[in-house]
């Protein structure tokens, strides 16, 4: 669930804390995306592999396919945006962001789909 106030929830003197469980994609709040090792395997799934991994992050290439809709919302911060962020504006999200106590979970089979990534290489 979410709790939205005005004045923001700590002017409440509530301390509200974020659990997002399994979430279906990654909304980066930037433009860069993380690069792929281009020699990458079925371990690359197991989310100690993932946290323990130097990851770089770069903006897509004009080249790739989907240049233009590759940050739409859902995966990034452009395009039509739910009523919270786009009544609040994506700067000011991002300002409010790093003020929130958020913790992303995930669980060790819901990183990857084996099966497709071993046919989509």
């Amino acid at each position: 669930f979410s709790t939205r106030a005005k004045g923001g929830s700590r002017d409440l003197g509530l301390d509200l804390k974020f659990y997002v469980a399994n979430p279906s994609s990654t909304t980066y709040l930037g433009p860069e995306r993380p690069v792929q090792a281009p020699e990458r395997d079925c371990a690359f799934c197991i989310n100690s592999t993932i946290e323990s991994q130097e990851w770089a992050f770069e903006k897509p290439t004009v080249d790739l396919e989907c240049v233009g809709t590759y940050n739409a919302y859902g995966y990034g911060l452009e395009g039509d945006l739910p009523d919270y962020p786009a009544a609040t504006g994506v700067a000011q999200a991002l300002a409010q962001y790093p003020l929130r106590r958020v913790t992303y979970m995930s669980g060790e089979s819901d990183v990857c789909d084996t099966p497709y990534m071993e046919t989509n290489r």
